[in-house]
């Protein structure tokens, strides 16, 4: 589907949109948004290029996470209209899985947007009368429960909350009550942070209008209900082409299948999509999109395949094979050991199957039995995209549990610009 890198990457905002649609929905990491997923679909990708987007106001994302805020939040990006609903943030811990973790100046935030609709971070300060830190740091955590979004990414870059002053992390519940803040905000620390802040874009702050408790929500009627799934059910649909249950698992924040089922049947009973078996290896009934049965029927017949290899972040929904996904991995060397899907590992696909696995950031790379030198060859050709301003040296150390520099894997990664650096290979970015 179009959610996968093509061999004629995508160029300008118009791209970014239609990437986007294909991406609705799907959560991830907010760094591997910018970092990874958007740049190996857009060429030439440039964050001001999501901001633009947004800014026209048919894109939104929605951000989830732990209020721990040395963990990345997950984010997706949903059209404006989507009319799909958010389950409650839940991290796994009892106080953030209710509103009770809310205190009284996140309530106050929260109280000001509602009445008086898409606001800056100034103007919310003003009238609520809380410090710019303090208002910061209620957006911040309601940002993390998927209860407020924002006009541009900038609030999930690194560096973005940083502007809020020193003092940001140390505001208490109670530092700064409504109706205490005016001498505050009068103070030097105050109108510093005002005057730091001021020196950057904040875009506006609103609701997230489509929240909704973990628990049934007495006030969405059952055609809304309906509504929500049936629009998960194409989100997903349009991204995969195929729906199973484990398919659909890989979209944290869609419906479970049990509620998925009964719409998708109803959908091919209109003759809207289609109910069979379409891929061996998942499980129970799979639906299908009409165009996506298509290409699937043409698909043998091509001839010769593409056989153009993508590297890939584990966690693109692009990639559906290791960990917590629909398939599995064998390894040349390890048989018993998964691809684990986190933010470190990568894997290089060709013809809809996987050829190298990457993992501990590049320093650990694993073949799979059925891959060819020269398809092995073309993947360590992709190796080098993994370095950038970000990160300017990428080691590799072991291939297949043996180290790097023995032939002949040492000679084709010196052939992609890797050097001996023990206890490996390195590539040096820039050089």
């Amino acid at each position: 589907r179009e959610s996968a890198p093509t061999a004629s990457r995508l160029s300008g905002v118009d791209a970014l949109e239609r990437v986007i649609e294909r991406l609705e929905g799907y959560a991830t990491f907010a760094e591997l948004c910018e970092g990874e997923i958007l740049p190996r679909r857009v060429v030439d990708f440039r964050p001001a290029a999501l901001d633009r987007l947004l800014a026209l106001g048919g894109v939104g994302w929605r951000a989830e996470g732990s209020l721990d805020l040395d963990r990345d939040p997950r984010v997706a990006f949903f059209a404006r209209d989507f009319l799909g609903r958010f389950p409650a943030t839940s991290d796994g811990s009892e106080e953030s899985s209710s509103d009770g973790v809310l205190d009284a100046n996140d309530t106050f935030v929260l109280e000001y947007i509602n009445s008086k609709g898409a606001s800056f971070l100034d103007e919310i300060a003003a009238g609520t009368r809380l410090r710019p830190s303090a208002t910061a740091r209620s957006l911040r955590r309601l940002l993390r429960l998927g209860r407020v979004t924002n006009d541009l990414f900038d609030p999930l870059r690194p560096g973005y909350w940083s502007a809020y002053g020193d003092e940001f992390e140390r505001v208490g519940e109670g530092s700064a009550r409504r109706g205490s803040s005016v001498s505050a905000r009068s103070s030097r620390s105050g109108g510093a942070a005002r005057r730091r802040t001021n020196l950057r874009p904040q875009g506006r702050w609103y609701l997230q209008s489509n929240y909704i408790k973990e628990r049934e929500n007495p006030s969405l009627s059952s055609d809304e209900s309906t509504a929500s799934i049936e629009a998960w059910g194409w989100a997903m649909l349009d991204r995969y082409g195929v729906l199973a249950r484990e398919i659909a698992e890989l979209d944290a924040w869609a419906p479970p299948w049990r509620d998925l089922v009964p719409i998708l049947t109803r959908a091919e009973w209109r003759g809207e999509i289609e109910r069979g078996y379409f891929v061996e290896g998942l499980s129970g009934v799979q639906f299908a999109a009409r165009d996506a049965v298509e290409e699937l029927a043409a698909y043998g017949d091509r001839n010769p395949v593409d056989a153009t290899p993508y590297l890939l972040s584990s966690l693109d929904p692009a990639n559906l094979y290791g960990s917590a996904a629909p398939f599995d991995i064998d390894f040349y060397s390890d048989a018993t050991t998964r691809l684990i899907r986190n933010a470190g590992s990568h894997v290089v696909i060709a013809a809809g199957r996987p050829i190298l696995a990457i993992e501990g950031r590049g320093k650990r790379l694993r073949s799979l039995p059925s891959a060819t030198a020269d398809e092995l060859a073309g993947s360590i050709a992709l190796l080098p995209s993994l370095a950038g301003p970000r990160r300017r040296i990428l080691r590799v150390e072991t291939f297949n549990g043996v180290d790097a520099v023995a032939e002949p894997w040492g000679g084709v990664l010196a052939a992609a610009g890797f050097v001996r650096d023990p206890p490996g290979m390195a590539y040096y970015a820039g050089w």
